[in-house]
């Protein structure tokens, strides 16, 4: 049976009752003087999501957005005018969720940028778990980690060549800080960019982008040719308003002295 028929049903039997088979996974019937039972669709259901929550447990996707969902994001506007522009981004944002497969199938990313703070690595998570949610891989990496790996892929064991291949056939990659890295003299880091974007961009693999960086900014940190690929590929999704974190830091403080 074609399980995406019953996607419906997570939301009723997440942690809750199947009536028809009693949590058990399991349905009697009688035929005659037979007893018969079979398969509850409720297993499969059950089973398919341990599955896909294994899955994005193993995407990279970092421990404090495993659970998070859209609704979790709060705004961060201070005016109206921010307010509008992240509505639209959270409109784009939602529809490109709803439409993984044909986002697949074109190669289309997005490009979310804003400053600090503002929920930019929440909702590149959150298109993540929708992505594997969809039946696609996902793995999550900062441009730092790509570089770092990338560079001991060239001289170390099998186990991280292999996961620097990943990064180049996976499904759709998130770039989370892409504007973040340590520049060196020899310029390696936009180098593996321009390598990994190039080899993704052809084989329309769409990556999701965050930067504290606009397109402006991105034009002139790296080459003209990373800045072709990406607004190439990426829809432009902007977030604006205060930094969350510093609301944070109050809570702490008055969960501490609460202690």
């Amino acid at each position: 049976q074609d399980l995406n028929r019953y996607s419906f049903l997570y939301v009723e039997y997440d942690n809750d009752f199947c009536e028809q088979c009693g949590m058990t996974g399991r349905i009697l019937s009688k035929n005659g003087n037979e007893y018969l039972t079979d398969s509850c669709f409720c297993l499969m259901v059950r089973s398919q999501e341990i599955e896909t929550n294994k899955k994005i447990q193993d995407s990279g996707i970092p421990n404090h957005y495993i659970d998070k969902e859209i609704k979790d994001w709060i705004d961060p506007s201070t005016n109206q005018n921010e307010k509008v522009i992240n509505q639209q981004s959270i409109e784009l944002i939602k529809k490109y969720c709803s439409s993984i497969q044909s986002m697949k199938i074109e190669g289309y990313g997005i490009f979310l940028c804003g400053p600090n703070g503002v929920g930019k690595t929440l909702l590149s998570c959150v298109i993540g778990k929708s992505v594997i949610r969809s039946g696609f891989s996902c793995k999550y990496y900062t441009l730092s980690r790509i570089v770092t790996m990338t560079i001991e892929g060239w001289f170390d064991a099998e186990e991280k060549r292999r996961r620097v291949k990943e990064i180049e056939s996976c499904d759709f990659l998130i770039i989370d800080d892409c504007d973040k890295f340590h520049r060196t003299k020899t310029g390696i880091e936009i180098t593996i960019l321009d390598s990994t974007l190039r080899e993704r961009v052809q084989n329309k693999k769409p990556i999701i982008f965050t930067s504290n960086q606009d397109l402006n900014g991105i034009k002139n940190i790296f080459t003209s040719s990373i800045y072709s690929m990406i607004i190439g590929q990426s829809a432009v999704a902007v977030i604006l308003g205060e930094d969350f974190r510093k609301k944070n830091s109050d809570l702490i403080k008055k969960s501490i002295l609460g202690h």
